[in-house]
């Protein structure tokens, strides 16, 4: 199926053609399946990453975790970042003057741990994915806004305690961004091959 967009632009299904400019549509949405999980009576909220995405991210964190406590579940939040507040970091990440020369992730964790009622462990280190301990009952999301592949690599070592089986217990929502385009990305399994798993409709 063709369109003519502002007669310049030729849309198929896998591509755009812009002025002899191609671009290549992901449709991974298009084959996407459903997230199946059980109904956990514990629940661990991992931030790793308190800077340019993590520190936005840090407030509505902390906000789940008060809707699921309140739906009586009970809600431990980390958040983990070994570096601190530079002045540089003021405008673009979601710190304040008052802070520069803190630890992000404590500044943040006091922050939202008394706006929300909530506690709020700050690990002022580099992740090490030993903390991860998976246990009974309890489903484990750890977002990483971390801004380079080795953390990244680290991170996605938590997933190797997951099962092939429909609802792992153990979630990685990866966020990165760079000055015009990010991404978000939510894996449960460390293989890339749809073979390995069983989805249940």
């Amino acid at each position: 199926m063709n369109f003519n967009l502002a007669n310049a632009c030729l849309l198929t299904d896998t591509c755009i053609n812009l002025t002899n400019r191609t671009m290549e549509l992901n449709l991974d949405l298009a084959n996407a399946s459903a997230v199946v999980t059980v109904n956990y009576s514990k629940i661990e909220l991992w931030l790793v990453g308190c800077g340019g995405t993590g520190s936005w991210l840090a407030p509505s964190l902390v906000r789940l975790g008060r809707v699921l406590s309140q739906q009586g579940k009970q809600v431990k939040l980390y958040f983990v970042d070994p570096d601190h507040v530079e002045s540089a970091n003021v405008l673009r990440q979601c710190f304040c003057d008052a802070e520069i020369g803190l630890n992000k992730a404590k500044t943040l964790a006091l922050r939202y741990s008394l706006a929300w009622k909530m506690e709020v462990t700050a690990i002022a280190q580099p992740f090490q994915p030993k903390w991860i301990v998976p246990t009974y009952n309890t489903l484990i999301i750890v977002t990483a806004c971390v801004d380079n592949a080795k953390a990244r690599e680290s991170i996605t070592q938590v997933l190797q305690h997951n099962t092939y089986r429909p609802a792992p217990h153990i979630w990685h929502l990866d966020c990165g961004n760079s000055k015009r385009s990010g991404q978000v990305l939510l894996g449960s399994h460390l293989s890339t091959n749809p073979n390995e798993y069983d989805f249940e409709a």
